[in-house]
């Protein structure tokens, strides 16, 4: 039974195994070998490159174009009074949408840092469909109970492309 399982050392056997071992050495050998100046300029298209596996330090500085025609729209509320519940909204300009937003309080605390304590808390920031051309965001914040008698706002950010 052992003579059956222990394969014979046999010209085939060693050939192909040093053939085997060739394949696998060489392309790690070729990969730590082959550097920048041994490829053409051009030689390398998208199409060679697998998906998902260059990262923005493997670009040179501006080679990443980003979105054309950012911009960011900011809208405040007003600071007077101290009214529970206020809004804001941000209007992209004629012909944008919006593919970002956000907001901001402005002022609405009590106490000094480290013990500073928040009395308004932002509860929706709310962006059109983005179909609708110009986009808007719509925030809403309001006093936590039992409110601040200091006057406070909120603003809404649009990123609009």
């Amino acid at each position: 039974m052992r003579n059956r399982i222990t394969p014979r050392l046999t010209y085939a056997n060693v050939v192909s195994s040093i053939a085997l071992f060739a394949v696998l050495g060489g392309g790690a050998y070729a990969a730590s070998k082959i550097g920048p100046s041994d490829i053409a300029k051009n030689a390398i298209r998208s199409k060679h490159v697998k998906d998902r596996s260059l990262r923005a330090k493997d670009l040179k500085a501006g080679q990443l174009a980003g979105v054309r025609g950012l911009v960011r729209v900011g809208t405040a509320s007003s600071l007077q009074g101290s009214e529970s519940v206020k809004f804001a909204m941000a209007i992209c300009p004629e012909g944008k949408r919006v593919i970002g937003s956000g907001a901001d309080i402005r002022a609405g605390v009590t106490g000094d840092p480290p013990d500073q304590l928040t009395d308004v808390v932002i509860n929706e920031i709310i962006p059109s469909e983005e179909t609708v051309v110009p986009g808007t965001v719509t925030v809403r914040a309001y006093e936590i109970p039992p409110g601040t008698t200091e006057e406070w706002g909120v603003t809404a950010f649009a990123l609009c492309a």
